[in-house]
């Protein structure tokens, strides 16, 4: 991929960046800058003011609620772009967990835990969509959370059952307040 040449800029020339920042403290009152660092791992301040006038979205903060069902919160997070967002999702199932489950002696208990193993572990995922795109109804994302080069991770669309982007939390069935 060829960058940008600041040297070789003329006018009209088009260009773009996207970048990604983790909140490194939380903003005082009186406070100018947010201290953040950017997913190159640089840090950096940022005016509070381009924060508040610029095209930035959180993956933590909402204003309103949506009631969704599977297939629309799944067409939510095909939707995201180059946004953050946080998503609530199960985890591939582990066949330890369900051999475990299923080796409970207690047969009552036996099938609500073989249950809950089958569905896999919950997973709640602040990252923004990463290479690779849909396969098999699991999209690849990259998990702002987990360091640097092991943090691709694959999100099964089917199981998603809340999703926060752009200022909305979307909940798959009954909206919990």
């Amino acid at each position: 991929m060829v960058k940008v040449n600041a040297d070789n800029l003329k006018t009209g020339d088009v260009m773009s960046e996207c970048t990604y920042y983790k909140v490194e403290k939380d903003v005082q009152p009186g406070d100018k800058e947010v201290d953040v660092v950017d997913q190159d791992e640089k840090k950096m301040s940022i005016s509070i003011s381009i924060v508040n006038e610029g095209n930035f979205h959180s993956a933590d903060q909402f204003g309103s609620i949506e009631n969704v069902n599977k297939t629309e919160i799944a067409e939510k997070m095909l939707q995201v772009g180059d946004s953050v967002f946080t998503v609530h999702f199960h985890k591939q199932p582990s066949e330890a967990d369900v051999v475990a489950a299923a080796e409970e002696p207690d047969v009552k208990t036996r099938k609500a835990k073989v249950r809950a193993a089958m569905k896999g572990e919950h997973r709640t995922l602040r990252g923004h969509l990463g290479p690779g795109g849909v396969k098999s109804g699991r999209i690849s994302v990259i998990d702002m959370d987990a360091d640097k080069g092991n943090n691709l991770r694959q999100v099964d669309l089917r199981t998603i059952e809340f999703l926060i982007s752009k200022g909305v939390k979307y909940v798959c069935g009954k909206v919990k307040k």
